[in-house]
């Protein structure tokens, strides 16, 4: 059965987000779409939960507050849905603030808070221009800032894409018609991805051999936390990088139920799921997978393109596993498969270049995956570890016809790496200046 290429096409430019819900009476159609916010709030250097915070949302409605339990976990129950103001207040730690909070209807929303200790200093008074979005990691002094997904998604252009959000910061430029940035002059081959806390392969869909960029980005802000990105100045853990670092975080799945999400956009098809692995247990689960929409549509009978069309997928997941005693352990990791092949016209006479008669076949297959194991000592101390695994393919094959359709090999190349990594890092909290030790 064919569908129709007009219907198709409708869905996909409504890159909404849908999910099943029965059929509003009469009386909720007059009411207001309502969700929970639910999320933790911890220390930043010790990654403690604090108890007692106040969470307070400001909505056209009104004002929710609630306070954090002793594990550090508030819900804030019937928030309106749209942008949201979002406030995090304890004695002794400075406020935390979200002034465009994206609260979407279907799911429950997590919120993830880390609180900085504030330092009471008496004497002269000396007054600082804080420029906000300051980034997670205290290390980094200079030219860092912080983002979250909701930013990413309000970017015009951006196609929820960081990469190419990050071509709107001062200091950096668009390096061509893919997502690769090039940062204060510096070659966008510079650029380094981290996740969660370790270096990853370029997480972009058809990326050339030793590029940091590529047509379509495999990265999915259903699964994306607050992250940082770096333009210079560069802490000492960002080894081998010389241009800018994306240092990104995976969100932790909802533990108190599961809760599945579909979208359709221009990009592609997808489905997310999260949620305890069983009821009443903290360890939680968060899968992200995408599909080509263009390769859809011309698996339904739609003629995209005379050439081709790109056809790939990608998976994202981050699998969180708590213990009472031994800290906390993670399995994350991000994945692709992309593949174009293109065709030249069968008509030599519309040929006027000579690409115009070459057939192209173009893969690219990369992912990383890895394991976390954060240990909280005590009340000043904590460590991570993180183990990681990497691996790239990259194979381009160039045929050139003759004015009899014969064709003959032209350029080919392929290309394998794959990378194991280790990094470490103690955190020991002297007085409320944290001081850090590690190797990445």
């Amino acid at each position: 059965m064919k569908l129709s290429p007009i219907l198709l096409i409708g869905l996909l430019l409504q890159a909404g987000i849908t999910s099943a819900q029965q059929p509003a009476s009469p009386k909720q159609k007059n009411q207001v779409v309502t969700e929970t916010v639910k999320g933790t709030v911890i220390d930043k250097n010790t990654r403690l939960p604090l108890t007692g915070a106040t969470i307070v949302i400001s909505s056209s409605d009104g004002t929710k507050s609630v306070s954090t339990d002793t594990q550090g976990i508030f819900r804030l129950q019937q928030v309106p849905v749209g942008r949201q103001q979002l406030q995090v207040r304890m004695a002794g730690y400075k406020p935390e603030e979200f002034t465009e909070l994206l609260i979407t209807s279907g799911r429950e929303n997590m919120v993830s808070v880390e609180m900085e200790p504030q330092i009471n200093a008496l004497g002269e008074a000396v007054v600082y221009a804080n420029a906000g979005k300051q980034p997670l990691n205290q290390m980094a002094m200079t030219s860092g800032r912080s983002f979250s997904p909701e930013e990413t998604n309000r970017y015009a252009g951006a196609f929820f894409d960081p990469a190419r959000m990050a071509q709107s910061f001062p200091g950096v430029a668009a390096g061509g018609d893919d997502n690769e940035i090039i940062v204060r002059g510096n070659s966008p081959k510079s650029l380094q991805w981290r996740l969660e806390g370790i270096e990853i392969v370029n997480p972009n869909h058809f990326g050339a051999e030793g590029a940091a960029g590529g047509g379509i980005s495999m990265l999915n802000t259903m699964v994306l936390g607050k992250s940082d990105f770096y333009t210079g100045g560069l802490a000492a853990e960002y080894s081998n990088a010389t241009a800018g670092v994306f240092d990104l975080r995976f969100r932790k799945g909802n533990t108190d139920k599961r809760e599945y999400t579909f979208n359709v956009g221009v990009l592609g098809v997808g489905a997310t799921l999260e949620g305890p692995f069983k009821k009443g247990s903290d360890a939680s689960y968060l899968i992200s997978y995408r599909y080509s929409s263009l390769s859809l549509l011309e698996k339904v009978g739609v003629k995209v393109s005379d050439t081709g069309v790109p056809k790939y997928q990608d998976l994202s997941f981050n699998f969180v596993f708590p213990t009472k005693k031994a800290g906390t352990f993670s399995l994350f990791g991000i994945g692709g498969l992309g593949k174009l092949q293109q065709t030249a016209e069968r008509n030599y006479e519309k040929w006027e270049e000579r690409t115009d008669a070459q057939d192209l076949d173009v893969k690219f297959n990369a992912g990383s995956a890895g394991v976390k194991h954060q240990y909280i000592a005590n009340d000043r101390l904590y460590f991570t570890n993180i183990v990681s695994m990497s691996l790239s393919r990259n194979s381009n094959r160039t045929d050139t016809l003759t004015r009899d359709y014969i064709s003959s090999l032209y350029h080919k190349d392929k290309f394998t790496n794959t990378a194991l990594r280790y990094a470490g890092t103690l955190n020991y909290r002297a007085n409320n200046k944290n001081t850090k030790i590690g190797r990445a």
